[in-house]
């Protein structure tokens, strides 16, 4: 293991604007949800819900209290920032590990209290999202590598899956803390979904499966992303490096997975209780796809950067970033506001056809707002197609694909008034299986544009 100032400084900025975001998150997502338990005397919660945003917001505020006072009388040196940066890199790590220390805790009364509209683990996988996406982006723009300690060693794999066996450790003691905080229910006189109901045998399975899918996601996340890290740190400067060609395939592929396992959910006819159990492993599969085509973007538009500056690139890959976190933030608060603006209006005694209105209301924004960002990411596609062929890394008749992309966005509104919500969504899936596909060729001709260059010199 090496020690880099330059690195362990930027670490520990990447890390205090980490604190910074979770706990401007974790903020808005708690102020919903205690609008919903406070307005709503029908809401299927607790304040045990909220518990994992407010130990974010709690640890975060606490950790960057400690911070600003540590410079209070202290000269603003070297040494000194030097040590806030590693302070901030441990704050940084405690506030993870207790955060999921009190998810593991509530998640049995967390169950205890769900319904369809208000899934568990919902705004802490939008949190763990949106953190993803800021540090890929943060780390290769930086050029700090994740695994810098063990990335120019000869063992490097060997390291790497040593890694994944810690996580697989640490993941045993939340799943214990999870059997633990079950097992004591009825003591406490708390209402879960397992001892406390009388279905601990449904309630063991149910957290086998999700800790045991919890593990192997994030363990391929990070083996995936360990390779990425290795390939770029061993690249030469190329256009397009293996790194970015088997992301944007391994991506396409789970995202495409990701996307009808979510879709077969939706639309399986169970009873409530086992849907909100398969919502919940579920809650993992849309961020790890999302943040597996943001690593592959990052990479991506980082190397082409190196070779290529273009400014409608770089503002076309951000574009699509930011459209990313925004669909992700909105989509949750959205749901999560579902049952202050429309259930509340129909349990609270309100005349009808006002109810109905607030509900059309509430529907048309949620639309609207979808459709917002999907149009945004077709649009941020397009200027990276138009950037590539301006540069002449692919042929002009991909220019097609730019009006291809507003049929597809035509064609998304017409079907959504003339099909039910099943075929809908199999119909999105195959639209956003071909978009997927296709950038997976316009990757495949760059760098085959890159391997011609590169023959003829």
């Amino acid at each position: 293991m090496f020690y880099d100032e330059r690195i362990e400084f930027e670490r520990g900025k990447i890390s205090r604007n980490c604190i910074i975001i979770a706990v401007s998150l974790s903020l808005l997502f708690m102020l919903f949800q205690i609008a919903n338990i406070n307005v709503n005397a029908n809401y299927p919660g607790s304040y045990s819900t909220v518990a994992a945003e407010a130990a974010i917001a709690l640890s975060g505020m606490i950790s960057l209290a400690v911070g600003l006072l540590r410079g209070i009388g202290k000269e603003n040196d070297e040494f000194f920032r030097a040590s806030q940066s590693k302070f901030y890199s441990r704050a940084a790590m405690t506030c993870l590990k207790i955060v999921l220390f009190v998810q593991a805790y509530i998640f049995p009364v967390s169950f205890g209290y769900i319904s369809l509209q208000n899934a568990p683990e919902a705004a802490l996988c939008t949190v763990f999202l949106v953190l993803g996406i800021y540090c890929a982006h943060t780390f290769k723009k930086n050029g700090i590598y994740f695994n810098y300690s063990i990335i120019e060693r000869e063992n490097y794999i060997k390291n790497v899956f040593r890694r994944v066996g810690k996580l697989g450790y640490y993941t045993l003691i939340l799943y214990t803390i999870t059997l633990l905080s079950d097992f004591l229910s009825p003591i406490l006189n708390i209402k879960t979904i397992g001892f406390g109901s009388g279905n601990l045998l449904f309630a063991i399975i149910l957290y086998t499966a999700v800790y045991t899918l919890a593990f192997i996601v994030l363990a391929l996340l990070y083996l995936f992303y360990s390779y990425l890290e290795k390939t770029s740190f061993t690249n030469e400067k190329k256009l397009v490096s293996r790194s970015s060609v088997i992301s944007i395939v391994l991506s396409a592929l789970f995202s495409c997975i990701g996307t009808y396992i979510v879709s077969a959910i939706n639309s399986l006819d169970a009873r409530e209780t086992v849907k909100v159990a398969l919502l919940s492993i579920s809650d993992w599969i849309t961020p790890v796809t999302t943040l597996g085509l943001a690593i592959f973007i990052t990479y991506f538009n980082h190397e082409y950067q190196k070779n290529k500056e273009s400014r409608l690139f770089r503002f076309a890959t951000h574009f699509y970033m930011i459209t990313m976190i925004f669909g992700a933030v909105a989509g949750l608060c959205f749901s999560v506001s579902n049952f202050t603006f429309v259930f509340h209006s129909f349990s609270a005694n309100i005349n009808g056809e006002i109810a109905f209105r607030i509900q059309n209301i509430y529907y048309n924004i949620n639309v609207f707002l979808s459709d917002a960002v999907s149009l945004a990411e077709l649009i941020s596609i397009s200027l990276a197609v138009a950037a590539l062929i301006k540069n002449k890394d692919i042929h002009g008749a991909h220019a097609i694909s730019i009006f291809a992309f507003a049929l597809v966005c035509g064609a998304d509104l017409f079907l959504r008034t003339q099909l039910d919500t099943i075929p809908l969504s199999l119909v999105r899936l195959a639209i956003n299986t071909s978009i997927l596909i296709y950038c997976c060729v316009v990757v495949a001709l760059v760098a085959k544009k890159q391997l011609e260059n590169d023959t003829q010199m």
